[in-house]
């Protein structure tokens, strides 16, 4: 009874936390290797689908610190996994890529759904970010 009455404490208390200070949680939790996208070799769908509601969740707060946050988000190093597989490093690196542009996107998206003037530096990052993503498409059609 107790432990059912925490869960539900707990999953009251996450919700009523704002998006950015649970996705720097998240961030926290996961810089800390509590949170990782592979288990046993396998991507974990789940930890991917929790980072995407995150991510939405602060683009939708549509404001310039949630910009921001999304923006650093995009510039975090990911580790990889201790003993490592050449081939999972190199497929680990290809992933990030791919965050690393859908973050920046993300961002240069917030910034113009809040109305905001896009500097050279944004109007860059859109830039590569949807040729990065066109050029990951064409190759995922070619596999």
């Amino acid at each position: 009874m107790m432990r059912a009455l925490l869960s539900i404490w707990l999953a009251v208390a996450a919700a009523a936390q704002d998006p950015a200070t649970d996705l720097r949680s998240w961030l926290l939790d996961y810089q800390s290797g509590a949170i990782r996208f592979q288990h046993d070799g396998k991507t974990d769908d789940a930890v991917i689908a929790d980072l995407d509601r995150r991510l939405a969740a602060t683009a939708a707060e549509d404001t310039l610190a949630n910009a921001k946050l999304l923006f650093e988000l995009a510039r975090i190093e990911l580790q990889p996994s201790a003993g490592a597989a050449a081939t999972d490093v190199v497929a680990q690196q290809r992933d990030e890529r791919l965050v690393r542009r859908s973050v920046e996107l993300l961002y240069v998206q917030a910034l113009l759904l809040g109305q905001h003037p896009l500097r050279k530096q944004e109007l860059g990052l859109m830039n590569e970010g949807l040729l990065g993503l066109i050029d990951w498409g064409l190759s995922q059609a070619g596999e």
